[in-house]
């Protein structure tokens, strides 16, 4: 990958709440089931007439520009031969903003934008409990301790909750690992949980998920590529290899699904990454004056921080940050409608602190809750605006 690429890549990318983004997508979907979703559909519209049965493979962190290349590259042969047969399609949609798995699955499983469902990062600030907790595991970060009581951080149902009375059966096709989590059980409640231990193993579970016939909607979930990339970087040996492993399940689940021709693949992903550089790392807790001007520890995630600032401080962090970072004021996010619209409870908008921190290049704002997180720096990251985080793959198939 050249540096030019990698620059050109880097420019900022609003989400497209209004037809262009991965909630456009699921309303597509569910009002094609006959159910009225709360936002449009896609402006590029699926090919749905004649469909009983849509399956959606969601694979965490695979953005439209690495699926690019990738496809190059000649890590996903499969799909350059359906794209060259024009048997498949790819078009380019936005993820939410945060781009990132709590704010955007929660998009997908529900939906709605993160303005509405709540989920506004991966560490968000608890007004009410005064601490900040982690929207994965559901862990306060200042105690670390499992949050009590924590049905009042999303406000909206699951998809699948909202199928049940319609007629349609949901399935979600998940790893064995994550199932009995919380942050799962909301996602997928009102759906049929299926497992597999093994991305090899996901195309069987799936068609025997879609042997019931009817109306189904068939969600399977892969996060492993996300974490690859983390620790190795989007455009390494390690991704590329997962990548092709990718593939050959892709290519395993298309020659197994039953050829009745009322069935939509679709390929997705929650958001991408972009590359980052350890040795470029910022470690905010070595920032001994930032820390004085701090009425929190940081929000949200290495790519986009969130920042609760003493009264009177907000000019004098912006100053401080400026040579690393774009740093803007929360109001103006919000008035923007980055989040997709004002908060849907006033409790929302304090969840995202004061300011907007968002790295330039590929730096990080790291910050270590504890000792063992200290060397936490990552070679891949997202949360924030780059084209190579906010663009994420539609890919359609009809088999």
């Amino acid at each position: 990958m050249s540096q030019e690429h990698d620059a050109a890549l880097l420019h900022r990318v609003n989400p497209d709440y209004s037809g262009g983004n991965i909630v456009n997508l699921v309303a597509s979907i569910t009002r094609h089931f006959g159910f009225a979703p709360a936002h449009p559909p896609l402006t590029h519209p699926l090919p749905l007439e004649g469909i009983d049965a849509v399956v959606l493979l969601i694979v965490d962190a695979l953005g439209y520009w690495q699926l690019q290349d990738h496809l190059a590259a000649g890590d996903l042969p499969t799909l350059a031969r359906l794209v060259r047969t024009h048997e498949a399609t790819i078009v380019p949609v936005t993820s939410t903003f945060p781009s990132t798995t709590p704010a955007a699955l929660t998009t997908l499983h529900t939906g709605h934008t993160p303005a509405e469902h709540g989920l506004l990062g991966f560490a968000m600030w608890l007004p009410d409990r005064q601490t900040v907790v982690q929207t994965v595991l559901f862990r306060d970060l200042l105690t670390g301790e499992p949050l009590p009581n924590v049905q009042h951080l999303v406000s909206v149902p699951s998809v699948y909750e909202r199928l049940v009375p319609i007629g349609v059966t949901s399935h979600a096709v998940i790893p064995a690992s994550i199932a009995g989590s919380l942050l799962t059980r909301w996602h997928f409640a009102g759906a049929q949980i299926h497992t597999y231990a093994a991305l090899s193993a996901l195309p069987e579970v799936v068609v025997r998920a879609l042997a019931d016939g009817a109306a189904q909607y068939v969600v399977a979930y892969w996060p492993d590529y996300d974490g690859v990339c983390h620790g190795n970087g989007p455009a390494s040996p390690e991704a590329r290899a997962t990548a092709r492993s990718l593939d050959a399940a892709f290519d395993l689940l298309l020659t197994s699904l039953p050829r009745r021709g009322n069935i939509l693949v679709v390929l997705t992903a929650d958001h991408g990454q972009r590359p980052l550089d350890p040795d470029e790392a910022i470690v905010l807790n070595d920032d001994a004056v930032l820390m004085t001007w701090l009425a929190s520890p940081p929000l949200g995630e290495r790519c986009a921080r969130y920042l609760r600032i003493r009264p009177g401080m907000q000019s004098a962090v912006a100053q401080h940050l400026l040579p690393v970072a774009d740093v803007v004021r929360m109001d103006d996010i919000w008035a923007d409608g980055l989040f997709g619209g004002p908060p849907a409870a006033a409790s929302f908008r304090l969840r995202t602190g004061d300011l907007l921190a968002v790295p330039r290049g590929r730096r990080q704002l790291h910050w270590a809750f504890s000792g063992a997180e200290r060397g936490d720096v990552y070679r891949g990251g997202h949360g924030g605006w780059t084209a190579w985080e906010m663009l994420v793959p539609v890919v359609v198939i009809r088999p």
